[in-house]
């Protein structure tokens, strides 16, 4: 299992070739980045914002193939993105990440909006499995 350090050194943000791609979603920039360039790396194009705004208003102009998002951000938090992505666009894929301990309630509330919900430190491997599942 390869965890993701937050000692990372962070890459520039991804802004794609206009072709299919994934939407990373966190406000922090370092975790994120690292995130974005595992991505990259691995043939995922990724464009990552820091925030829930950012990706809405990303998203009026080109819908990505799959999102994934942080649980807690400042103003629109991953779960009311994953609410509005899902109104707007119901069969986007959709993952979740969160360094919170969830209880059953909530993982399972999370569970009726997100295909996967993933805790924080990023298990690489497992994230990159979803992906590749989810993303076709």
């Amino acid at each position: 299992m390869t965890l993701l350090s937050p000692l990372t050194q962070p890459a520039p943000m991804t802004s794609g070739s206009g072709g299919p791609f994934v939407l990373l979603v966190d406000d922090d920039d370092i975790g994120r980045e690292s995130i974005a360039r595992l991505l990259d790396h691995a043939g995922h194009p990724c464009v990552d914002v820091g925030s829930g705004r950012e990706a809405l208003d990303l998203c009026d102009d080109r819908c990505p193939r799959l999102v994934i998002t942080d649980l807690c951000m400042p103003g629109l938090d991953g779960q009311g993105l994953g609410r509005c992505l899902r109104d707007r666009f119901p069969g986007l894929a959709l993952i979740l990440i969160t360094a919170q301990n969830l209880d059953e309630s909530f993982l399972l509330e999370l569970q009726t909006t997100f295909d996967e919900v993933l805790s924080k430190p990023v298990d690489c491997d497992r994230l990159l499995d979803r992906v590749s599942h989810l993303a076709l």
